[in-house]
């Protein structure tokens, strides 16, 4: 088997499993014609992982501090709803919109968000535009066709890390990964996700060393 087919194989095996979690179609990007590409809208695991999770910033930082949280209020305008929506004080619009799409099915590309009379723009921190705890958020729904398709996003991917450990036992072996334990995930098969870049430092990641990341 060719590695552009094995490559293609595992997007397919990733959108299934996406779909299966969000309840919604995703497809593979390879499975999408030229022709349909101005009509998709693309979905990021790694957003996915950002909004599903409960996480903190990576290195010396004290998550279990209240004061690292606000509140904020949601309003959908199209259907009159509001709803809280607890995030980190020094969040991006664009982990907003995600936990909007999370919470409301709305894809990011089709939302306006207006705080105080303003739009909010991707790219930017809350704090930009001096949202605070309490502060309210109305979101507008963009027009969208009914042909946009969702498909799964190749850049949140890093195919150069997965491995196939279903055939791997580690007993009797300790593996560390920026010194701290590190458990493989024997029985199964890894496809890796891209975090090179998203944190404060990447001591956790380990040793750069190409071939010890590939067996990790």
């Amino acid at each position: 088997m060719s590695i552009g087919s094995s490559t293609d194989d595992n997007e397919q095996v990733l959108a299934a499993a996406l779909s299966a979690i969000l309840g919604k179609s995703i497809l593979p990007e390879s499975s999408v014609s030229e022709q349909s590409q101005q009509h998709i809208s693309k979905i990021s695991i790694f957003d996915q992982h950002l909004a599903c999770f409960i996480y903190g910033k990576v290195g010396q930082h004290d998550t279990n501090s209240d004061e690292s949280f606000m509140t904020l209020y949601i309003t959908i305008l199209a259907t009159k709803t509001t709803f809280p929506c607890v995030i980190e004080c020094d969040a991006t619009v664009d982990k907003l919109k995600q936990i909007i799409y999370e919470k409301e099915g709305l894809l990011r590309s089709k939302q306006n968000l207006i705080h105080c009379g303003q739009e909010i723009d991707e790219g930017h921190l809350l704090s930009e535009y001096d949202i605070q705890d309490s502060s309210q958020i109305t979101v507008v729904r963009l027009r969208s066709m009914d042909t946009d398709l969702l498909v799964l996003d190749k850049n949140s991917l890093d195919s150069k890390y997965d491995y196939d450990f279903t055939n791997i036992n580690d007993n009797g072996k300790t593996f560390t990964r920026g010194s701290i334990e590190y458990r493989r995930p024997c029985g199964w098969k890894r496809f890796a996700i891209r975090v090179a870049g998203k944190y404060d430092d990447e001591i956790w990641l380990g040793s750069t060393s190409p071939n010890q990341q590939n067996n990790f």
